[in-house]
């Protein structure tokens, strides 16, 4: 299942008890505010969260998969994301957490 911008919206409506109209002010900024300070070569450290960044990608030649025709690609800036090592724990403990289960569940047919 994904989750979409409207689901954080409503999410932090129901938990900060606000109105969905706050709470999409509220997320739309959050992220503006993440993209604005990226535009501008900041970097953005949200301790137990993570770290978003900018990294520098040379020019160099590709390959199209679909034609296999070659092109040049610039050399440009992309948006990265580094998880904090707490983030990173909880995920991997929860997805672990599910496939063992699914494991067990199948061994035991």
């Amino acid at each position: 299942m994904n989750v979409t911008k409207a689901d954080i919206v409503e999410r932090v409506a129901k938990n900060v008890g606000t109105n969905r109209t706050e709470a999409k002010a509220v997320v739309e900024e959050v992220l503006a505010t993440v993209v604005d300070s990226l535009k501008e070569g900041n970097k953005i450290e949200l301790r137990g969260f993570g770290v978003f960044s900018t990294k520098y990608r040379p020019a160099r030649t590709a390959r199209n998969p679909k034609t296999g025709e070659m092109i040049e690609l610039a050399d440009r800036y992309v948006p990265a994301f580094k998880p904090s090592p707490d983030f990173s724990n909880k995920v991997t403990a929860n997805l672990t957490k599910g496939k063992s289960a699914k494991k067990n569940a199948k061994k035991k047919k």
